[in-house]
Order: C-alpha cells, then sequence, then structure tokens
C-alpha cells in the first residue's frame, strides 16, 4: 500500500525462499532457493533472514529441557509450542511430537499431538495450565513467520 501511495520508492532484490516442510516435520531443517524478485523496500517492513541453531545451542537447549522436565508439576498440563528448540522436551520424555504445530502433555504423557485451539480448549478448560514457547530462529516470531 504505502509503495502505491509513493511513500516507498527504493526497490531491492530479495530472496524468495523457504523451508521444506515435510523435512522439517522428520527433523531436517532444509531450505530451497526458489529465485529472486524486486520488492518494494522499507525496513521496518520487511521480515529479517531466517538464521538456524550454532552447534552449542543444542547442549543449551537439552540443559532447558532437563530443567523443565524436573520442574514440571503433576497438576499442570503443558502446552508445548512448535520448533526444533521445544524438541528435547518431548524427545527426553520419549513422547511424539510434532514440530510444526502444538502438543499438549499432562504428568509427563501425551495428551495431544498437533492440537488447534478448539483442541486444546477442550483438554485444558478449566485446569491449570503452562505454555512452553520460544521465538523462532531469527526471526523473532513466536508463532508463524508473519508477513510484510
Amino acid at each position: 500500500m504505502l509503495y502505491l501511495q509513493g511513500k516507498v520508492t527504493e526497490v531491492k532484490e530479495a530472496e524468495v525462499m523457504d523451508i521444506d516442510e515435510e523435512a522439517f516435520r522428520a527433523g531436517f531443517v532444509s531450505a530451497k532457493l526458489y529465485g529472486y524478485l524486486k520488492i518494494p523496500f522499507e525496513k521496518r517492513h520487511v521480515q529479517g533472514m531466517k538464521s538456524g541453531s550454532l552447534g552449542n545451542e543444542n547442549y543449551a537447549q537439552e540443559a532447558i529441557a532437563e530443567v523443565i522436565i524436573e520442574n514440571m508439576d503433576e497438576n499442570y498440563y503443558y502446552i508445548i509450542g512448535p520448533g526444533t528448540t521445544t524438541r528435547p522436551i518431548m524427545e527426553k520424555l520419549k513422547l511424539d511430537y510434532t514440530l510444526l504445530g502444538v502438543d499438549l502433555i499432562h504428568r509427563k504423557k501425551l495428551i495431544g499431538k498437533d492440537l488447534n485451539e478448539k483442541g486444546l480448549l477442550e483438554h485444558i478448560r478449566g485446569k491449570k495450565a503452562k505454555i512452553i514457547i520460544t521465538p523462532i530462529g531469527g526471526q523473532g516470531y513466536l508463532f508463524g513467520r508473519g508477513n510484510q
């Protein structure tokens, strides 16, 4: 809209990339470059580039998972958000999980996998719940990628 109103005049070539979601669901991060295109450029309206995790982050993720598991209260349901940072929690508990969706556990057992809002509410209505989420790597978004 700003471009059409003449308020943004700079045009910049940008990569058109996306992850292979099937590979991501299988636990592998694989990005594909589809090409380049020119976009109206206004820095505050353009999403930052994605970045992967550093090797030493794996150790930190494992340590965080241990602390979270040790401190789980049996009176709470735990909503586990998407992504590779929360994956060690589910792996250490030996639970099935989804990398792109939201899972629910209670007393360290899987209650629901890849739940939507309705499914979550059916399980936790009237109960105590905590949510465990992290920003998406290199982007700062909690759920989804957002857009310009």
